[in-house]
């Protein structure tokens, strides 16, 4: 083992090899069609982070200082992150409405305090609905890097300063150390992929890949003139590691599991330890590779925030989406001007730009401080504009919903509860019980509502893409989905009165209503769904109730709400005074519904019809839509100007298929006499 104070030898192909790293991930976020496991481009960087950390210490030691490698990570890593996270409050505050500037705050905040992964571990998924209104949301794996930094010259100095006689030992304790990260990622995934994510002990073993191969690499690399043989092996190994790389861009779905992350981290160590392959040479140490792959820190900065506002301004003034050339010109642009800027000059001259960097963090802090403490900066809206929809980007609920098993289940806060109690909440025993997926989730406004009125509460049992299905129906879960099945079981046990671990029980003869119904695409398997509850729950002695989808927005209009929330920004404000220009289009009274939640509301009001006359029906479409004169059917997509519901433009739905909370409330009012409120 290199035990010099000398730095280690360069290695210019890593800089081609971040590139690749880089261009799976701007491939994924920027929505390239076929490239599903572009985002396994963060594990590549995983594994190179801990080989180059790894190899710095060890070609340091003995005169390792923990000092100076904090502070070089710091210059290194932190002002281009103050200045990205800076540029996008300024594009918060002059774009965004408060509760998109809110959670921007609460991110940016997150991501000052190096604790991002953090944050959205406990906000929600990083494949969600809600991820491109997220301009910082990529800062989670800087953040897990910053942790790994923060642990491992401690660990990794006591590991060699306890082998001082046996070397040889440091390597199994390393794959020891891996081991002990993959196994338990592996095994917690099926139930708990967000933990799995984004959180940094399922992670290690992606660092202890790399570091183990920089412990490895002096007994790897061969002598200066490697025989015929090695040269070829290594051609070899180069070019199936950086075709299976490229490939897993293309081929690893998106659900990240780590079995998945596996061979492409072996595919890295393998690039990493060829370094005189005619690949590393010539397609990654190539000179304009390498000139991208310096820009990599700083691409990956700006390249989400880029693609987020184009899309929420696209989307808000109907223009087209900048093309993926021109978001990629656009990210390496901004990243050109990143590094020249602010990397290169603070690297170079700590002492000189000491003070710069002081005012730009107090000057950023102040400004997150001061969006927070006022809802978003809400100072920039009118009182008038400030009653507008409460349409949160993340619509946990959780302030209405009191769960013991949320304390429990932590990476399902947002879109799981076995029992989430509702309305007055003193009241234990719940009116009904409301089942199924997602929508079911977003009527738990509506039921807070009205059992604070009324006196009463409800018991909700959800899960995002996971429906309550009849217990002949198993099949239709099957094993996609191991939570999900999970679920199911726990669900029908809690059905038929058993004790259920982290749950309420429900309660015997109660009325169950299932939410839910698009799951199934033909009238027959609609049918059976629907019969099948219907009989199973009768059995147990259940009353069943349904309740139907909200009339959604066809895919036309989902500009609308980005086109809502610009009317309230600040630049979008300044430039109608500017030209006298009066309010857009798309604060118009009506709108077309999905063509999925009429067809479903037709079939359901059908095969009720047919099948089970008296069986209540909550309409969640009939209260806000009508034929409009071409025959069609139109939907209001704003608030009822003679209510006293708020301003008109209040919105029912927070995306194409479910409510907001004000929609939610408002639409509560039409079904609320169908419900066992006695």
């Amino acid at each position: 083992m290199v035990s010099s104070a000398a730095p280690p030898p360069y290695l210019p192909h890593l800089d081609g090899l971040r590139f690749v790293a880089l261009l799976g991930v701007l491939l994924f976020h920027f929505d390239v069609a076929h490239s599903t496991g572009g985002f396994i481009g963060v594990d590549v960087f995983l594994a190179l982070s801990g080989f180059l950390i790894s190899r710095n210490i060890l070609h340091a030691l003995p005169a390792f200082s923990l000092r100076s490698f904090y502070v070089r990570r710091f210059y290194r890593l932190y002002p281009a992150s103050l200045a990205t996270v800076a540029a996008t409050l300024v594009a918060a505050f002059l774009a965004f409405p408060p509760d998109l500037a809110r959670s921007a705050l609460n991110s940016a905040a997150a991501s000052l305090l190096l604790v991002s992964n953090l944050h959205f571990f406990a906000e929600s998924g990083y494949f969600d609905e809600d991820a491109a209104l997220k301009p910082l949301l990529h800062t989670w794996s800087l953040s897990l890097e910053e942790q790994f930094y923060f642990f491992w010259p401690f660990l990794l100095t006591l590991l060699v300063s306890t082998t001082p006689a046996r070397p040889a030992l440091r390597a199994p304790l390393l794959l020891l150390v891996a081991a002990a990260s993959f196994a338990p990622a592996v095994l917690l995934h099926p139930r708990h992929a967000s933990l799995t994510f984004f959180l940094l002990p399922f992670r290690a073993y992606e660092f202890a890949v790399g570091a183990l191969f920089a412990v490895l690499e002096p007994h790897w690399t061969p002598p200066a003139a490697p025989s015929v043989l090695r040269s070829v092996a290594d051609n070899v190994l180069a070019l199936a590691s950086l075709l299976a790389v490229l490939a897993a861009f293309v081929l690893v779905p998106e659900n990240n599991s780590p079995t998945h992350a596996l061979p492409v981290l072996a595919a890295t160590v393998a690039l990493i330890a060829t370094p005189r392959s005619l690949v590393a040479r010539y397609a990654l140490a190539n000179r304009p590779v390498r000139f991208l792959g310096n820009l990599t820190y700083s691409a990956y900065l700006t390249h989400w925030g880029i693609y987020v506002f184009a899309r929420y301004f696209s989307s808000g003034l109907r223009v087209p989406m900048l093309s993926v050339p021109t978001l990629l010109a656009a990210t390496f642009v901004s990243a050109w001007l990143l590094r020249t800027l602010v990397e290169d000059p603070l690297r170079k001259n700590r002492v000189r730009h000491c003070v710069p960097l002081a005012i730009g963090l107090i000057v950023t802090v102040a400004f997150c401080a001061l969006g927070l403490a006022t809802n978003g900066w809400d100072f920039r809206l009118s009182e008038e504009d400030k009653m507008d929809v409460r349409r949160a980007v993340v619509v946990t609920f959780r302030d209405m919903c009191v769960d013991p098993s949320y304390v429990k289940r932590r990476d399902f806060l947002n879109n799981y509860s076995d029992c989430c109690l509702v309305g007055d909440t003193s009241k234990k025993t719940p009116n009904a019980v409301i089942m199924g997926d997602s929508y079911a989730r977003h009527l738990i406004p509506a039921f807070n509502r009205i059992g604070r009125d009324r006196g009463v509460s409800f018991m909700f049992n959800f899960k995002t893409s996971c429906p309550l299905v009849s217990m002949r129906d198993d099949a239709v879960i099957g094993t996609k989905d191991a939570f999900c099945h999970e679920l199911h079981v726990r669900r029908w046990k809690m059905l038929r009165g058993e004790k259920v671990a982290d749950s309420e029980p429900i309660p015997p003869n109660s009325t169950i209503i299932v939410a839910s119904f698009g799951e199934f695409a033909d009238m027959e398997a609609r049918r059976r769904r629907l019969v099948f509850l219907a009989e199973d729950l009768k059995a147990l002695g259940h009353r069943y109730m349904a309740a139907g989808e909200p009339s959604g927005m066809h895919m036309d209009e989902h500009w609308r709400f980005a086109c809502m929330d610009l009317e309230k920004s600040p630049l979008v404000q300044l430039g109608r005074l500017l030209r006298s220009r009066k309010q857009s289009a798309c604060l118009s009274d009506w709108m077309k519904p999905s063509s999925r939640s009429l067809q479903d509301w037709k079939d359901y009001k059908t095969l009720l019809a047919a099948e089970m006359p008296d069986t209540p029906f909550l309409d969640m479409y009939a209260p806000v839509c009508k034929d409009g004169e071409d025959g069609e059917p139109i939907c209001r997509l704003l608030g009822d100007r003679n209510t006293t519901e708020g301003k008109l433009n209040l919105g029912y739905g927070r995306d194409a298929n479910h409510l907001t909370i004000q929609g939610s409330e408002f639409l509560s009012r039409f079904f609320e006499k169908d419900l066992p409120l006695d």
